[in-house]
């Protein structure tokens, strides 16, 4: 998961030279002035999202997978958890700041353009991302009232928040998107 975040993160940013560079001038040319808030806030979602979804991973690996193995690593749980919880505390008030920045303004002021190129590309995403892990949740369901599962929760552990998070990011900016204008 990591590779595509840093995927995502890497075309995001060379996305939005690209859109700043030659994004379409309005007819006051102030389309697109607040895309750099929007293109960071981006940025620190997609972090935010991974932080959050895999936070949620880590604490389910060690609650539900018994093997002894698994259970004696506990400093690397540790380390683990530090970790996601480090990344959200320095991420989440660079995204808010941005986030607040661009979208608390009048009506007439707010960078519509930009707002809605955020949230459909929020919505993809999102989306993507629900669809991979709910058909893991759905598939694994399945197998086990079959009895055909194998009863290795790790995967659980990794559908479960995974596809939560990423439901609660598509529910958001599904609103967000609905309240653009134009």
């Amino acid at each position: 998961m990591e590779a595509a975040i840093s995927l995502v993160i890497g075309l995001a940013i060379i996305g939005g030279i690209v859109y700043l560079v030659f994004r379409p001038k309005g007819q006051a040319g102030d389309e697109g002035r607040d895309a750099y808030f929007y293109i960071v806030a981006f940025l620190g979602l997609v972090i935010l999202f991974w932080a959050a979804a895999d936070l949620g991973r880590v604490i389910l690996e060690q609650q539900w997978v018994t093997d002894i193995y698994w259970r004696g690593r506990q400093d690397e749980t540790l380390r683990k958890v530090s970790l996601r919880l480090a990344t959200i505390l320095v991420t989440l008030p660079v995204f808010a700041f941005h986030w607040f920045k661009a979208s608390m303004k009048s009506g007439e002021e707010m960078d519509q353009s930009s707002r809605k190129n955020y949230a459909v590309t929020v919505l993809v995403l999102s989306s993507l991302v629900v669809l991979g892990a709910g058909t893991g949740l759905v598939y694994q369901g399945l197998n086990s009232l079959l009895g055909v599962g194998e009863g290795d929760y790790r995967i659980w552990a990794y559908l479960v928040p995974y596809a939560t998070t990423g439901v609660l990011v598509w529910l958001t900016h599904f609103r967000v998107w609905q309240g653009v204008k134009g």
